[in-house]
């Protein structure tokens, strides 16, 4: 899971300017991914945005906007109607059309005009989406979630993830083709679901293996990537996955990217974790011909 921002919980303060946006910079995304959902503690029922930034030099580039929601006071959580990739680095922010709403802590009273420096990054009433003009040293009772992504580049030959249960995730570029083999080697259904960014299903897997200690294959296949984005690796539910990636080059060029995701039944830490009771590979050509 990727996440960036701060903990949801009830504060001392909400903002008093409208039509403004903030960014709030203590915890930012330390890996990519795909944003799922946003969370808030609210302070009163005043609509919020959630915006995802990312920052370059003095430059801020909006990667995406929730809808804009209407709270209850207290926790409230949202998921988006379609998924934002975002990289390590990148922050969460938020606007509102009226006054604020999403509770906040103050560290210091002093605002910091044409300085930012501050935790908290601020526009004023009406001056954009990146029209920024200081900062204060605040933190904001807002979250954003989603699923982390392995991301192979040039430099990094293999790169392996730690166990969870959520999906896996792969960023695919436009046009790419991408082959898929799915084996089961427990007596268990097993299953699995390959998801476009926009969420059609673009291969799609299920059954158990015919014998003990043995792999049975369920199903290969291929599919061309629709578009760039992260692409979800659904394995079989409540199944603790491993994950690893490798890069295969010739003359610097990256030809080939292999994935694979083993799954254990019943979580992480159940039975004899031997993470092959379903395994998928995913191989990613750079070239098609």
């Amino acid at each position: 899971m990727i996440s960036a921002g701060n903990s949801p919980t009830d504060r001392d303060y909400a903002d008093s300017w409208h039509d403004f946006y903030m960014v709030d910079t203590n915890q930012p995304f330390v890996g990519a991914g795909s944003v799922r959902d946003w969370e808030i503690w609210a302070e009163n029922n005043l609509p919020v945005q959630m915006v995802l930034y990312s920052h370059d030099g003095d430059r801020w580039k909006v990667l995406g906007k929730s809808e804009v929601q209407t709270p209850e006071v207290g926790y409230n959580k949202w998921e988006l109607s379609r998924p934002i990739d975002v990289s390590g680095g990148d922050f969460v922010g938020f606007y509102f059309p009226e006054r604020g709403c999403v509770s906040f802590d103050l560290h210091d009273s002093v605002w910091l005009r044409n300085n930012m420096t501050g935790s908290v990054i601020s526009g004023r009433p009406g001056s954009g989406e990146v029209g920024f003009i200081g900062s204060t040293n605040r933190v904001y009772s807002i979250r954003a979630t989603g699923t982390s992504v392995i991301n192979m580049r040039p430099g990094a030959d293999v790169q392996d993830k730690h166990c969870t249960d959520l999906p896996q995730g792969i960023t695919i570029r436009e046009g790419q083709l991408c082959f898929v083999t799915a084996s089961a080697q427990s007596s268990a259904d097993q299953s699995v679901k390959i998801l476009a960014p926009d969420g059609s299903v673009l291969f799609e897997a299920s059954g158990r293996s015919s014998s003990g200690g043995a792999f049975t294959l369920l199903k290969t296949g291929t599919f061309t990537a629709p578009t760039r984005g992260v692409y979800e690796v659904h394995m079989t539910p409540n199944a603790g996955v491993l994950g690893s990636g490798s890069n295969c080059h010739h003359n610097s060029e990256i030809l080939m990217r292999t994935f694979g995701f083993g799954a254990n039944d019943g979580g992480c830490e159940a039975g004899d974790r031997d993470f092959n009771d379903l395994y998928v590979s995913i191989t990613i050509f750079g070239r098609t011909g």
